[in-house]
């Protein structure tokens, strides 16, 4: 990717959970815990964003599309689904940040999640504030799994 490029994780609200951890990363079939391990990929998506901004001329961003409508909410979040039916978003809503981030390329804000065109901060709770796994733990990781 040249100068100029831009990339655009889509996190979740799910990372709003969990510190930035490396043992639901990869966990075994007989102590899996799906949410855990959701919460987990897309926090370490902001990890990764922060170290593509650091090679010069790239932008990366990870973004919250808000609550939205989608088939993997209808298949695995059906009672969540069913009470919030009412403000959950489109799905064109959820990528509307995307493609403003694209569009604009706003300065980087490292460490931020970006919602509603706006960077947000990536903990709401103070319990996950304090990583389990620093930052060149995630993105080694990552690293032996791409391998």
């Amino acid at each position: 990717m040249g100068d100029g490029g831009a990339i655009v994780n889509m996190a979740s609200g799910g990372l709003y959970t969990l510190p930035q951890n490396l043992y639901f990363l990869e966990q075994s079939k007989d102590h899996f815990n799906g949410a855990a391990g959701y919460a987990s990929h897309k926090r370490a998506m902001i990890t990764l964003s922060d170290q593509w901004s650091q090679i010069n001329g790239i932008r990366a961003y990870s973004m919250h599309p808000g609550w939205v409508d989608t088939d993997g909410v209808q298949k695995s979040l059906p009672l969540f689904r069913k009470f919030l039916a009412a403000i959950l978003r489109s799905p064109e809503q959820g990528a509307d940040t995307a493609l403003w981030l694209i569009a604009h390329r706003p300065a980087i804000v490292a460490g931020a999640l970006w919602f509603d065109h706006k960077a947000r901060p990536a903990h709401v709770f103070k319990l996950t504030k304090k990583p389990y796994a620093r930052a060149a733990d995630i993105l080694a990781k990552l690293a032996q799994d791409a391998a």
